[in-house]
């Protein structure tokens, strides 16, 4: 196995790689409509090319790797960063719901195995290379593939127990303003709907958040919405 992660290519890769995965949890498990929230899901697409684009590098630089690395999990992967563009280009719209389940599933999938296929090889590389940690002379060092293997391991478990808690939360404690009641009796008839016979859009029953009519600026001076 000649994989080395002292190269500058593997640790960007393998801190792109962990960020993205932690980037994932949190974009999957919340939807708010915050700037924060905005620019993770602007950086997902930027880290997963920039991920992808490394990765292909390191397998064409490393044969062996490519071969360590397992068929299906490259396969996966690949499929994942495939539906993955698809989506920056589309848009990850309900139309395109397919293509967004399996960019998630193919990149679970490809990255446990990929992680099942390197076990053992890192296992091995890591005691051959324990003579070199153990020296004191720090020139002589390896930095061990244990600890990176042992690093994604952890993260990954961390991002799936993250969004699963996040997740449970979520259905426990519902946000109220995403709550949609019901009255407790049927109006009779159109005066008892909305905001009554008096209100200023009856006989719709649509209403504003604070009873005001909406004024034409606010659509004229959207382009969208003069187009």
């Amino acid at each position: 196995m000649t994989v080395n992660i002292k190269t500058g290519l593997s640790k960007l890769l393998l801190v792109l790689g962990l960020l993205l995965v932690a980037n994932s949890a949190y974009i999957a498990a919340f939807g708010d409509p915050t700037l924060f929230y905005v620019v993770n899901g602007l950086l997902h697409p930027a880290l997963g090319i920039v991920a992808t684009a490394l990765f292909v590098i390191l397998l064409a630089k490393n044969r062996s790797f490519a071969r360590l690395a397992g068929g299906w999990a490259l396969v996966l992967l690949g499929l994942a960063a495939v539906c993955g563009i698809y989506l920056a280009i589309v848009g990850m719209t309900r139309p395109h719901s397919l293509a967004l389940y399996a960019h998630v599933s193919a990149a679970v999938a490809g990255l446990v195995l990929l992680l099942i296929y390197l076990c053992p090889k890192v296992e091995t590389a890591s005691s051959r290379l324990g003579v070199e940690e153990r020296s004191p002379n720090p020139e002589t060092r390896t930095p061990s593939l244990g600890i990176a293997w042992r690093w994604s391991a952890g993260v990954m478990v961390a991002s799936v127990i993250f969004y699963g808690a996040v997740t449970l939360y979520h259905h426990v404690y519902r946000n109220p303003r995403y709550i949609i009641r019901n009255p407790q009796t049927v109006p009779l008839s159109m005066d008892d709907e909305g905001g009554g016979a008096r209100s200023f859009m009856f006989p719709s029953s649509a209403q504003t958040p604070d009873g005001k009519p909406i004024f034409s600026e606010f659509f004229m001076s959207s382009e969208s919405c003069r187009r």
